[in-house]
């Protein structure tokens, strides 16, 4: 019966070969035909770095031939860089998995990867490459094929005739799960991309096995574990049986002979044989999941702190010991709190302590931004988290520390970018406007169309200038250093104030309510609000109609203002995405979206500097309305006595008819 086993064991062998086999003619055929009629990759495919390129035809031809089976190819030079891809890419971009690229530098022959798991939280995936040489040559280039681990689990039938309780998988050279069957899951309780590599089935996998290995499976089950090892690739393949499948004609057949007695001696020490395995499978289980943990934490990328209800550390890992200079090897916990050994070691300001430790008071999640001053300054992000007990009483901490340097530094080097492109910009610019509205004033008999052409260049460099003080507010806004002078003023003079004609046949109604017009905020800001509202409702209402201003009393007591077009509408799905940096809503297919896509960013953040709100109403077809909210102000305490009369007056609505 074990030989009859072993022999589906590398049935189950066999169908992995086949995939890969079938894998390899295919990168093979794809390569030799590409060096045959193009004998040099590299000047193929030659593009400057940093360029967009498109997706190669040649290779999105080839995964239309084997639908399903791969999600993306490659072609590669030896160091990583891709020269070409089934998918639009950037020039000069390296194959995510760095381990893999590192091995094709030293591969001669086809060759086939580990376990990939994207940092995006894409899913795990290997990858089979193929060399690209002339004959006897080196390799110039290498064919990769990308395949989800979810295709393996789905093409492969690995059941092959076992018995319903057999199950069968196949794992990485680092123990992590490729495929698997006779699971509700693609493995036991597991998922594709899972590492099993602390398990006692993957230890004895690492010695290669020659004969069945009887032991606790990946599922808590006695069983008898048959191992293969696929010729061209670093995995292997597993078929396990129930020791109760394989050993039960065994126990038939002392029943038959033996008798009730011995049957009923055999079954008492088959109960205490039962409890006993019981009690070691629960402890074995704790230890692994305690080794799973600390393997987990003292791996993790991000520093992480556990501290008792008395704040006193019970873990911490290397790279928390790293960021604030503790004692590395420091595991239990002491007589001193973490406040004392963050006071002795003495990486933060007095400052920056007193936020940490702030941040560890409260009994729900809660963050700080720290700055570690050593010889090389670390920004980090601090996240405190409650441990609690059943009860809900909190136990303890845990402190996650993320290094945010190199996000932080990005983030300025683009803000410093933005500023130093637009103050080069605007200096040339400044002459250009006064030379054109110089000529635009003294003609001097010039012919019509010389005047046609001015008013162009004008209006061109007027947008240059928007396009420029565009990129200022958002550089500001990005890096913080944007201020607000608050000032009471009516809102309804600055609304008519704003208002230019520019548009055919559109129509601007002012309706404010009386005590709705005063508002306290910065003028200059709350003027580029509504420019860019404004230039927004005329824009995407390009058949005319009315575009109306209004100002009513909110919620709170606030002074809410409406935009309202006439226009062609917002999608619902679109909405969500309108007061993000660079997105425009669907209009865009229509012709009518133009610009840098931050005018409504810039709009959400300069209310929100005000501590107002922005929100929007759209019906597709029909129009669009948005508000936002300021703080009210009381113009006749800000004027003085003497306001009535004016007052009056400014409660009528205000209606300007602008044409083409």
């Amino acid at each position: 019966m074990m030989a009859n086993l072993e022999l589906k064991s590398a049935q189950v062998n066999a169908q992995l070969e086949d995939f890969v086999n079938s894998t390899e003619s295919v990168a093979q055929v794809f390569a030799e035909a590409f060096v045959r009629d193009r004998p040099d990759p590299e000047r193929a495919f030659a593009a400057t770095p940093g360029t967009t390129v498109a997706a190669n035809p040649y290779l999105t031809e080839l995964l239309q031939v084997h639908p399903g089976r791969y999600d993306r190819i490659a072609i590669a030079r030896p160091d990583g860089t891709i020269l070409a891809l089934s998918e639009q890419f950037v020039a000069g971009s390296k194959l995510p998995d760095q381990t893999f690229a590192a091995k094709l530098r030293t591969a001669s022959g086809f060759t086939v990867s580990d376990v990939f798991t994207p940092l995006n939280g894409g899913a795990p995936n290997v990858m089979f490459a193929y060399p690209m040489r002339p004959p006897g040559g080196a390799p110039l280039a290498w064919v990769i094929l990308k395949t989800p681990l979810t295709v393996i689990s789905s093409r492969l039938d690995m059941t092959v005739g076992l018995p319903e309780s057999a199950k069968s998988g196949i794992f990485d050279s680092a123990g992590r799960v490729l495929a698997g069957t006779g699971y509700t899951a693609p493995h036991p309780g597991l998922i594709v991309g899972k590492d099993i590599s602390d398990t006692a089935v993957w230890q004895q996998a690492s010695i290669y096995p020659t004969t069945p290995w009887f032991g606790v499976g990946l599922d808590n089950v006695e069983r008898a574990i048959f191992f293969d090892y696929p010729a061209k690739t670093p995995w292997i393949t597993t078929v396990a049986f129930a020791q109760s499948e394989l050993l039960g004609p065994l126990w038939n057949r002392a029943y038959i002979f033996s008798g009730g007695l011995l049957l009923s001696i055999l079954g008492t020490l088959l109960l205490a044989e039962f409890a006993g395995r019981r009690e070691r499978r629960a402890w074995a289980f704790v230890a692994s999941e305690r080794q799973t943990l600390i393997s987990v934490v003292a791996g993790a990328t991000d520093g992480i702190l556990v501290l008792d209800s008395n704040g006193r550390v019970l873990h911490l890992n290397r790279r928390f010991a790293e960021f604030f200079d503790f004692d590395p090897v420091l595991e239990h916990a002491t007589d001193r709190t973490f406040g004392e050994q963050l006071r002795e070691a003495g990486p933060l300001s007095e400052a920056d302590e007193e936020r940490v430790m702030l941040t560890l008071l409260g009994t729900e999640p809660a963050t700080a931004a720290v700055t570690v001053k050593r010889l090389r300054s670390r920004d980090l992000q601090l996240t405190a988290y409650p441990i609690r007990a059943a009860d809900g009483a909190v136990t303890g901490r845990t402190l996650v520390a993320r290094d945010v340097t190199d996000e932080n530094r990005v983030r300025r080097m683009k803000s410093e970018f933005v500023a130093h492109a637009s103050h080069q910009l605007r200096t040339p610019l400044t002459g250009i406007l006064t030379s054109s509205e110089l000529l635009l004033e003294t003609p001097e008999n010039e012919p019509a169309t010389h005047t046609r052409w001015l008013n162009i260049v004008h209006s061109q460099a007027l947008r240059m200038r928007s396009t420029i003080n565009t990129l200022l507010n958002l550089s500001q806004i990005e890096s913080g250093w944007i201020s607000v002078d608050r000032n009471a003023f009516d809102l309804a003079d600055e609304v008519s104030r704003t208002l230019v004609p520019a548009g055919a046949d559109h129509t601007f109604d002012i309706d404010f309510d009386p005590d709705a017009r005063g508002v306290f905020a910065d003028a200059d800001k709350v003027t580029e609000v509504l420019q860019n509202l404004l230039a927004n409702a005329v824009k995407y209402s390009p058949d005319g109609g009315a575009i109306t201003v209004r100002g009513r009393r909110g919620p709170g007591g606030k002074v809410v203002v409406e935009v309202h077009d006439e226009g062609v509408g917002i999608r619902r799905d679109d909405i969500r995405l309108l007061f993000s940096p660079y997105e425009r809503a669907s209009a865009e297919d229509r012709g009518l979206a133009s610009g840098t896509g931050l005018g409504l960013y810039i709009v959400k953040s300069l209310v929100e500097l005000h501590g107002g709100e922005v929100w929007v109403e759209s019906e597709l077809g029909v129009g669009t309305s948005f508000f936002f909210s300021l703080d009210h102000a009381d113009l006749r305490q800000a004027v003085g006595p003497g306001v009535g009369a004016g007052d009056a007056a400014a409660s009528e609505s205000v209606r300007l008819v602008t044409s083409a």
